[in-house]
């Protein structure tokens, strides 16, 4: 019997095999790419929209710090529509800087006094930055996300 020569045969399915691994290698790097770039661009419109509410619908003010011992009270004035859900405030002597989170909702128009822990040191200035909390249908890339409205920083001197 006269022995077959299969050489040919496994050199094309070795060859079919590669091309098949090539393509699907390409389609899992092109899902990937697809979906980054889709996320980065919904995250990019994310921040645009936050940063254009901050800067038309925040804006607060600070009429007075009071010592209370342990703590400060802080009145805060919302001057527009939009519901401001927590506070970073700042302390600031010198060198020295110290920032403190706060957790409370003042709604639209509304003056409300905020809880907020004093500093390590007796601070001479006092910064305020409002946090707006935000949701679908005004973000895409989350179901709800926050943003620290910087740009409505207010600042008192104690």
């Amino acid at each position: 019997m006269a022995k077959l020569n299969k050489k040919g045969i496994s050199e094309l399915v070795s060859v079919t095999l590669m091309i098949v691994l090539a393509i699907a290698l390409a389609f899992l790097v092109f899902k990937w790419i697809s979906g980054n770039v889709t996320e980065s661009g919904e995250k990019g419109a994310d921040r645009s929209i936050a940063t254009d509410i901050c800067r038309e619908e925040v804006r607060i003010r600070v009429s007075n710090v009071q010592d209370n011992g342990e703590f400060y009270l802080i009145t805060i004035e919302n001057l527009k529509e939009r519901i401001l859900s927590n506070f970073l405030i700042r302390y600031e002597k010198d060198q020295n800087v110290e920032i403190k989170k706060s957790s409370q909702l003042i709604s639209a128009f509304e003056t409300g006094n905020v809880k907020v822990e004093k500093s390590s040191f007796a601070p001479e200035i006092i910064k305020v930055i409002p946090q707006i909390t935000l949701e679908k249908p005004e973000i895409q890339a989350n179901e709800k996300a926050w943003w620290l409205c910087s740009n409505q920083l207010v600042r008192y001197n104690l």
